[in-house]
């Protein structure tokens, strides 16, 4: 028949689509593993810079500590003002300077105090804003 090919360029044209398809997925995966490079230098930058202007390191304080701190701080409060006055007091404060991850205040949230973060580390910001979102 006129329509078909001699076996040799079919075989050509399936072994050229073969590579056009190797070709366009290898692209995809080198685009992917770029854009994963790109991210992660683009999350950790932040750490590394704060480093080299500070010689104070960023550690998450773990939950339970802050919890019973908090506690220790309200009932002591709450002993305070039972002495002073027998009226309710307002709820506490609590302002945390360089507040990481968000932890620290989101546990005092929690615990019915009024909680501030102030945190310059875009990454761990964005972090913090994330679980608070997920939190309400």
């Amino acid at each position: 028949p006129p329509s078909a090919l001699p076996l040799s360029t079919a075989a050509q044209q399936q072994q050229q689509q073969q590579q056009s398809n190797g070709v366009t997925s290898k692209h995809v995966v080198l685009g992917v593993i770029g854009t994963s490079f790109v991210g992660i230098i683009g999350l950790a930058l932040p750490f590394v810079t704060m480093q080299l202007r500070s010689s104070l390191p960023w550690m998450a304080t773990p939950r339970q500590k802050v919890v019973q701190a908090l506690e220790f701080v309200a009932t002591q409060k709450q002993r305070s003002n039972g002495v002073l006055r027998k009226q309710p007091s307002p709820p506490l404060q609590f302002v945390d300077l360089g507040s990481g991850d968000g932890e620290t205040v989101l546990a005092a949230a929690r615990l019915g105090w009024q909680a501030t973060g102030l945190e310059l580390n875009r990454t761990l910001w964005m972090i913090s804003s994330v679980r608070r979102w997920l939190m309400a």
